[in-house]
Formats: structure tokens, C-alpha cells, sequence
């Protein structure tokens, strides 16, 4: 158990491999940030670029997209009120309901910490 472990950090950890994560990163926080983009948007509009990579590569851009899409959606439901996914809404409602006299970062950064704690947190 333990090789296949390390053979799959081994595949995982190649450069174009993590330059095909961090793009989808890239991606998935943009799409993530316009409002009526979800995860069904982004996995259709990154499909085409994913057929000119290698099976992990094209994986790894998936997964690093969707990983990211529902905590970047934050931004959006904080700052602006327009939530970028059904999940979102509850969010832009009590985020826009904070004071307005804090500053918008500390805003959003409270509500991805809060997130991320619950996810972490949840069953």
C-alpha cells in the first residue's frame, strides 16, 4: 500500500502535471467568481483543453477547478450581493447584512474561514 502511495505522489508531483493543477486553480477561482458560473460551467469550458494533455495532467486541472469553484464564490456573494451559486445564496444575504464600515477583505476572508471550518468540521 505504501509504494502505491509513493507512485502516485511520484506521478502527481511531475511539473507539467502541477502546472495543469495550478491551472485549474486559476481557472476554478474565475469561474468561481462570476456570478451563474458553477462547477457544470467550468468542467464544459476546460473539456476541449483537456483532451491535449495526458490523462493525470487533464485529472489534476479537473480536480484543481472544482476544488476551488464553491469557496471562490464567496467573493462575489460578500462583496457585490450576486451569488454565484444556489449554495452561495445564504451567504450574500448575511454577508451583505455586515457593517459596511469593515473592510470588504476582512469580510470575505471571515466567510471562507468559516467555510472551510465547517467542511472541515462536518461528519
Amino acid at each position: 500500500m505504501l509504494e502505491n502511495i509513493v507512485s502516485a505522489l511520484d506521478i502527481l508531483f511531475q511539473p507539467a502535471r502541477l502546472l495543469a493543477l495550478f491551472a485549474g486553480m486559476l481557472a476554478g477561482m474565475v469561474f468561481g467568481m462570476l456570478p451563474g458560473l458553477g462547477g457544470v460551467a467550468a468542467v464544459s469550458i476546460l473539456l476541449p483543453f483537456i483532451y491535449l494533455m495526458d490523462g493525470y495532467a487533464g485529472l489534476a486541472m479537473l480536480l484543481g477547478a472544482i476544488s476551488v469553484i464553491y469557496t471562490s464564490d464567496t467573493i462575489t456573494s460578500v462583496l457585490l450581493g450576486a451569488p454565484g451559486s444556489p449554495a452561495s445564496a445564504p451567504t450574500a444575504i448575511e454577508g451583505m447584512r455586515w457593517p459596511s464600515r469593515a473592510r470588504p477583505r476582512w469580510r470575505s476572508a471571515s466567510v471562507s474561514w468559516r467555510r472551510w471550518w465547517a467542511a472541515c468540521s462536518a461528519p
